[in-house]
């Protein structure tokens, strides 16, 4: 394996989502009673924690196969130009720049991202953008992999 990445949610995100468990817990609580209460703790904190574990799942993986995002493949006979974009290019690129068929896998939270061209006539998607918290290393990983193949 020549990169891997885990799109983890930053410890900002599980403070405020575990701050909005905690007010419905009080809400519940002192509405109905401490046992409901409790009961309501449990659940909020289920069902926050699981939704922070399951967004920041998302993993990119470059080896053997090609490229890997979130569980689709862009395997190298395919991969086409690679080009790193810091925050304002990745906000145009979702803004104002963006081709809707495009294939994304973007988090708010991560400025930056890398921008792959897709070098197949029949895929229905132009390009991949993809955020990471090492855009540039994960460019140079495509492009040493490439090499390397």
């Amino acid at each position: 394996m020549e990169y891997a990445e885990r799109l983890r949610a930053p410890l900002s995100w599980w403070v405020v989502g575990l701050a909005v468990a905690l007010t419905f817990v009080v809400a519940i609580g002192y509405s109905a009673g401490p046992a409901a209460g409790l009961v309501g703790a449990v659940l909020a904190v289920a069902v926050v924690g699981g939704g922070l574990l399951r967004y920041g799942a998302a993993r990119i993986t470059v080896d053997g196969r090609g490229l890997a995002a979130a569980g689709c493949l862009l395997e190298w006979d395919y991969l086409g130009a690679v080009e790193v974009l810091d925050a304002a290019a990745t906000r145009f690129r979702l803004g104002p720049g963006a081709d809707h068929a495009a294939h994304l896998l973007t988090r708010s939270y991560l400025p930056g991202s890398v921008l792959v061209e897709v070098a197949d006539a029949d895929d229905p998607h132009p390009y991949w953008l993809l955020s990471s918290r090492r855009p540039v290393d994960l460019a140079a990983a495509i492009e040493r992999a490439r090499i390397r193949r």
